[in-house]
């Protein structure tokens, strides 16, 4: 009790002022982090949803290709056009015991919803690469797609320049 008498405020303008000023600035700083966190959920979302159709689109194609050669062209089609480098691997299986793995960032999060929304087939994802790529392999009937994606397709940093701003 006596820690508490010695730190309130003395004067009645100063308890008047504490009163007026800390719920305005409690709620600023809500708002803004619940403004922030949303706008980063919904820009990774569509980011990630983005690159999801993408492979599922590379998926599809390949399907109308027998010809290991008209695959490579449009692999090579994939990187030069979408930005993202890909590869079939025909008769690959993929570890089912590291299909899946914790997920301990938004762009796990939403990379993994995306996936499981647009193929809705076992895929690995590996964005703790650190060089600035996000691996991606999606299990096939035939094969394995080995997609590399670059984190800037996935992740936007428009929430920090608003913060900073």
């Amino acid at each position: 009790m006596n820690l508490i008498k010695r730190l309130a405020p003395k004067t009645l303008f100063v308890r008047w002022l504490l009163l007026l000023v800390t719920p305005v600035v409690l709620l600023q700083v809500v708002v803004t982090l619940v403004f922030y966190e949303r706008h980063w959920d919904t820009v990774t979302r569509r980011l990630a949803l983005g690159v999801a159709g993408e492979i599922s689109m590379l998926i599809e194609i390949k399907d109308h290709f027998d010809d290991p050669l008209q695959r490579e062209r449009m692999m090579a089609l994939a990187q030069g056009e979408l930005r993202l480098s890909a590869r079939f691997e025909e008769g690959e299986k993929l570890d089912v015991s590291r299909v899946r793995r914790p997920f301990y960032s938004i762009l796990d999060t939403m990379l993994a919803r995306a996936l499981e929304e647009r193929l809705g087939l076992p895929y690995r994802i590996d964005t703790a690469r650190g060089d600035g790529w996000v691996e991606i392999a999606v299990q096939l009937e035939d094969g394995v797609l080995w997609v590399l994606a670059n984190e800037k397709r996935l992740f936007s940093a428009t929430t920090y320049i608003f913060l900073i701003w």
